[in-house]
């Protein structure tokens, strides 16, 4: 009886890590989709973060968008903060702690 606080503990920690690193790839995924339609002329710098927002959204949480597109390359970066994706929020210790993922990809020639 006296390990049953312990192993709960132990399998909500995990859930929430697990959900943790289910963002971060979906995080990485949306921003180098993103990247990539950018790259090839195929959306805006607006309509790109409109787009890596929505794509973006897993488990009713939306990341902070950010598309920045320059003379030779375009950036997409997706964060969002550990603390609001947890679900059990078991660990104090990801308070505040960034999931981020930034691609930059080269423009295509038009």
């Amino acid at each position: 009886m006296l390990w049953v606080p312990a192993f709960v503990a132990l399998m909500t920690g995990a859930v929430d890590v697990g959900t943790i690193f289910a963002h971060k790839s979906n995080y990485w995924s949306v921003a180098r989709e993103t990247a990539r339609q950018v790259a090839r002329h195929a959306m805006t710098e607006s309509e790109a973060e409109a787009y890596a927002a929505e794509a973006a959204t897993f488990g009713g949480v939306t990341p902070t968008t950010d598309v920045v597109i320059t003379a030779t390359d375009v950036t997409v970066k997706l964060s969002g903060t550990a603390d609001t994706i947890a679900s059990f929020e078991v660990f104090d210790i990801l308070d505040g702690t960034e999931i981020s993922a930034s691609i930059t990809y080269t423009l295509e020639p038009i």
